[in-house]
């Protein structure tokens, strides 16, 4: 449909953007012709031609008023339940907000930025401005033209979220009205919960690497073995601060969670029942007082520590900041200040990988306490989650703490768990104590003959989960105040971008990457 030419001739931009449809899709509608039609004036951010001035144009059915833009459609507009639906092929512009599109290539370029260097939005919105987003048309708008870091922050998601419902062949509905920031909100919490456990694209993943077969001596295969680590590493996002509570936060500042948001003026000493007096988190009792006094100087004193230390390596002056120091008042329930009173708001403890001995993450699942042996039963279930079916677990699981694993599985008497070698790794054998007589007999890599080649090399690198660690531990300081929505999301997001790439990797280096049929293979389990 086209805009009259009068009113043509007064619009000055690079690119008018229309929606795919001249008539309404609606069966129901019979082809009414779309008309009534809004122009706004918007920003096109591309990779190569930087920003562009553009219009976008929305058109209305009559007969169902449904209003359809370039990437959406919208039944009822003014209605608060309103949604609005994304086409399955929404084209190569992203409608972040009602005046910012963004190209597909800068999305992809961006997601690409922060996976394999760890750009932050904030780092990749600054470049944009400085060096991608100069053009040199001669149009002018009233908009402001810089990309800021809440633009990328959003374009990531909704790109991302687009990515994967065109993958799984659904469509994608989000509310039409409400805060910007909390849109996508119910569409990522239900892509997290499709991703966790089995989710992954490359769940099914098997090479040379991570896959052995294994011959008799006439050189027919007699079997397999498949090798994967699982490791927990530091990084995590604001959570309740009562112990165990999973309830998300209303607010990534907040200390508790909806449920728990009466305890807000409870005095912060453990034990202490009390209410709290404003502008104190103490009640008034004179002890609790002075041990808050004393942790605030603690605070500033740390505050004022840190920018001289700063200050001084600005300024090409060494310092002992990078020498180890051993960490006290560190107990079991977590990192607290003096006399078990904790002053900032509380994080989830580790974030759990599994991943197969070529690099491949298979999985990934947010420990709120330790992965200790106080907390063997919460591990298992996280495997069990991962791999439900004991035909899908690899022959060989190596673990830094594999020996305690061993003793819980075998008092539980679990025949899932029969099939499974639990290894201690190659990199973590030498301080399990030789007189650990579990451990010694079950569990170090010696024991293990079919894990080593002919010529005495080891099959598979049991080391992966540390080396994939310094990767994955980089974004927590890009994750950890993010939403655990947003939070959750981002993360599997950058292992499946990551995955993409190792994949690609595998392939080059004639590994022969494939996916496995899961169902044939616990057909064939069930049929022995």
């Amino acid at each position: 449909m086209l805009l009259p030419y009068d009113l043509i001739s007064s619009l000055k931009g690079a690119e008018m953007l229309y929606p795919p449809h001249r008539r309404c899709p609606d069966p129901t509608c019979q082809g009414s012709k779309l008309g009534n039609a809004v122009y706004v004036e918007a920003h096109l951010y591309t990779l190569h031609r930087g920003v562009l001035p553009v219009y976008s144009i929305s058109l209305n059915c009559s007969k169902c008023n449904t209003r359809y833009h370039p990437n959406h459609s919208v039944t009822n507009p003014k209605s608060p339940a309103s949604q609005r639906q994304f086409y399955a092929d929404v084209g190569p512009y992203i409608h972040v907000n009602t005046t910012v599109f963004l190209e597909d290539q800068l999305c992809e370029f961006f997601e690409q930025n922060i996976c394999h260097s760890h750009s932050s939005s904030t780092i990749l919105a600054r470049l944009y401005n400085l060096r991608l987003g100069r053009t040199h048309t001669t149009l002018t708008s009233t908009l402001k033209e810089e990309l800021t870091q809440e633009m990328v922050l959003d374009a990531f998601f909704l790109y991302a979220l687009l990515r994967r419902c065109q993958r799984d062949n659904i469509v994608l509905c989000v509310p039409h009205h409400g805060q910007q920031e909390h849109r996508l909100d119910d569409a990522l919490h239900d892509a997290n919960q499709c991703m966790a456990g089995t989710g992954q694209p490359q769940y099914a993943h098997a090479c040379d690497q991570c896959l052995k077969v294994i011959s008799d001596n006439n050189g027919e295969p007699i079997g397999i073995i498949h090798g994967g680590v699982t490791d927990g590493v530091t990084l995590g996002h604001t959570c309740c601060r009562v112990k165990h509570c999973k309830v998300p936060l209303r607010w990534v500042k907040d200390w508790y969670c909806p449920e728990h948001l009466s305890l807000t003026n409870k005095c912060h000493v453990d034990g202490c029942i009390q209410p709290s007096e404003a502008p104190y988190i103490t009640c008034n009792s004179p002890e609790h007082r002075v041990l808050e006094d004393e942790a605030r100087q603690r605070q500033i004193a740390k505050s004022q520590h840190l920018d001289e230390q700063r200050r001084l390596q600005k300024d090409g002056v060494p310092t002992a900041s990078g020498k180890k120091k051993k960490h006290k008042g560190k107990g079991k329930s977590g990192k607290r200040d003096i006399h078990g009173m904790k002053f900032t708001r509380n994080y989830t403890h580790n974030e759990q990988l599994f991943i197969f001995c070529c690099g491949v993450i298979v999985s990934r699942c947010t420990f709120f306490v330790a992965e200790g042996p106080e907390n063997t039963q919460l591990f298992q279930e996280y495997l069990k989650r991962t791999f439900p079916h004991p035909a899908l677990i690899p022959t060989h699981l190596f673990y830094d703490n594999a020996c305690t694993l061993w003793k819980f599985l075998r008092a539980h008497n679990d025949p899932y768990w029969d099939a499974i070698r639990l290894v201690v790794d190659v990199f973590h054998s030498h301080v399990h104590s030789d007189e650990d007589d579990v451990c010694q007999a079950n569990c170090v890599p010696t024991l293990f003959p079919k894990l080593k080649t002919a010529d005495g090399k080891w099959q598979f690198n049991s080391s992966i989960a540390e080396q994939t660690n310094v990767w994955f531990g980089v974004f927590q300081s890009m994750a950890r105040e993010l939403s655990s929505i947003r939070y959750n999301f981002f993360l599997d997001e950058m292992i499946s971008i990551r995955n993409e790439w190792m994949v690609e990797q595998l392939a080059k280096k004639q590994q022969h990457p494939w996916l496995r049929d899961l169902d044939a293979i616990m057909k064939e389990y069930e049929e022995k």
